[in-house]
């Protein structure tokens, strides 16, 4: 499992564009300083009809990541998908942001980022976070 530790500003690259057949796992630590973030994934290749299902967790009390905070629709298909997370509603799908789905929270200090994969089926794909204020 990666650990990707959050840049001192801008965006940082979660999972590298590859092709992927598994599940991945990636334990996410974003700056002090953001408030929030948006995580894009950008589907390059699907030749035989991947489908990956992104799922965020925090941790549980044991020290488990089985907290669900968070569940996309399956990537299932070329294009790009995001979601954002934000406290207080400040930004929103009918005001600055245009994205997939919004989260009225603030990011976590750690967090885990799944991308179950549903079947064996080969998908390229990257996964960036962009940090906000």
């Amino acid at each position: 499992m990666a650990v990707v530790a959050g840049p001192e500003s801008g965006t940082s690259i979660i999972l590298a564009s590859a092709v992927r057949t598994a599940t991945s796992t990636t334990v996410v630590v974003p700056p002090l300083w953001a408030k929030g973030m948006i995580v894009v994934i950008n589907t390059t290749l699907d030749a035989a009809s991947a489908s990956h299902v992104p799922t965020f967790q925090v941790l549980d009390g044991g020290g488990a990541y089985d907290e669900l905070i968070a569940t996309l629709a399956a990537v299932a298909a070329v294009g790009d998908q995001s979601a954002l997370f934000y406290p207080t509603g400040q930004l929103t799908a009918a005001k600055e942001y245009e994205g997939t789905i919004t989260f009225n929270m603030p990011i976590p200090r750690e967090f885990q980022l799944t991308m179950t994969a549903a079947d064996g089926d080969a998908i390229t794909y990257s996964v960036l976070a962009h940090w906000l204020p």
